[in-house]
């Protein structure tokens, strides 16, 4: 299974705008969109771990399991600790705050794809856990158009994921 790119920041997605010769600098942490975010009202078993909806630099996992809040609206998210070692209460679970790890995580990267449009360039390509990083040229003699580049992960659980860079090479850009 693959999901393709979404403008609506389900998977990244950037924008540039840079001229013919010009290199860049690009990263994906793909934490952001791997994370398990808190839900209402589902079943969560001992050991889950989640990260709230807005980041607080933490995530709470659970030691006994059962249902996260009320689903009846508005559904609303506990007012998240960002001690370690505090506890929450949200509908029959206690959330315990803890320092981020891969745990609150859907799953794991077990490897990570790039691949761009002629005549884009890729070079300096690594990936340390869940940040993907590279440099992107552009060449002197590219003419003004769009051009994309794409990095595909594969997770443990053997799902892909596609991010893309949408470069918009123009002449005369400032």
């Amino acid at each position: 299974m693959t999901q393709e790119l979404r403008r609506d920041d389900s998977l990244p997605y950037r924008e540039y705008i840079l001229r013919p010769g010009e290199v860049m600098n690009f990263a994906f942490e793909w934490s952001i969109w791997l994370a398990n975010r808190w839900i209402a009202g589902i079943p969560v078993n001992a050991g889950f771990a989640i990260r709230p909806r807005k980041a607080t630099g933490f995530e709470y996992a659970t030691a006994a399991g059962g249902f996260s809040g009320s689903v009846a609206p508005p559904a609303i998210e506990p007012a998240w600790p960002i001690l370690e070692g505090l506890q929450v209460s949200d509908g029959t679970v206690l959330w315990t705050c803890q320092a981020i790890s891969d745990s609150s995580l859907e799953s794991t990267i077990s490897s990570s794809d790039w691949a761009a449009d002629s005549p884009l360039t890729l070079g300096g390509l690594s990936r340390n856990g869940t940040r993907v990083a590279g440099l992107v040229t552009i060449g002197s003699a590219t003419a003004d158009g769009d051009y994309y580049v794409r990095n595909t992960i594969t997770l443990a659980s053997t799902v892909k994921k596609v991010g893309t860079l949408l470069m918009r090479v123009r002449a005369g850009a400032a």
